[in-house]
């Protein structure tokens, strides 16, 4: 849990479908809070993942691979996460476009990472 006024970032991630390029939704991922919260194409409000630890450990070993590479732009993340993510069959992709730092009270994460998802430009293509 994060201390009062603590700062963490947030790794913002486009998932689109492999076959056609569109725009399957748009995650915000905190792992040092464990926390994920989707936008998926079509749905009016974003929704909270749980993720396996298996899953966090992919996660975390592609956001240290992904800031050790930088500037060059970071590999997508695994098909199984980015799935795990949508939580759908679909073969999809999900590519990092932003890593957001955050300064947030202690109880507001998923306030504040609700508002920077609506205001995401990853947006842009057609989710909401």
């Amino acid at each position: 849990m994060m201390s009062n006024n603590s700062t963490t970032r947030a790794i913002a991630v486009e998932i689109t479908h492999n076959h056609t390029g569109a725009l399957s939704g748009v995650a915000l991922i905190v792992p040092s809070e464990r926390y994920v919260l989707l936008r998926a194409d079509g749905e009016k409000r974003p929704i909270e993942r749980t993720l396996t630890a298996d899953v966090w450990r992919e996660i975390d070993a592609w956001i240290e691979a992904g800031d050790g590479g930088l500037p060059a732009r970071p590999a997508p993340l695994s098909s199984v996460v980015a799935s795990a993510l949508l939580e759908g069959a679909q073969p999809v992709t999900a590519n990092r476009f932003a890593s957001i730092p955050l300064s947030v009270p202690e109880g507001e994460l998923a306030r504040l990472a609700e508002r920077l998802l609506r205001e995401l430009p990853g947006r842009r293509r057609s989710v909401g």
